[in-house]
């Protein structure tokens, strides 16, 4: 987080850790698998730094949950 602030760049990260995308990330992408497509796009709203506690936390790692749930 301290490169990404001290560097003003565009990080794209890869990730199957959910909270380790929700932590990190302005915008979370949930992949679709083969043929590897977009499935959601959720954006990540709350302040820094996020706490795992806020309710937007909680409720965008719900969703995803749910939505990776459904793949399987």
């Amino acid at each position: 987080m301290a490169i990404r602030e001290r560097e003003r760049s565009t990080v794209v990260m890869v990730t199957h850790d959910v909270e380790e995308a929700i932590y990190f990330s302005d915008r979370v992408v949930v992949m679709k698998p083969r043929p590897g497509r977009i499935a959601a796009i959720f954006d990540i709203t709350s302040g820094r730094p996020l706490r795992r506690d806020d309710p937007h936390f909680v409720g965008t790692r719900r969703e995803i949950a749910e939505l990776l749930a459904k793949r399987r």
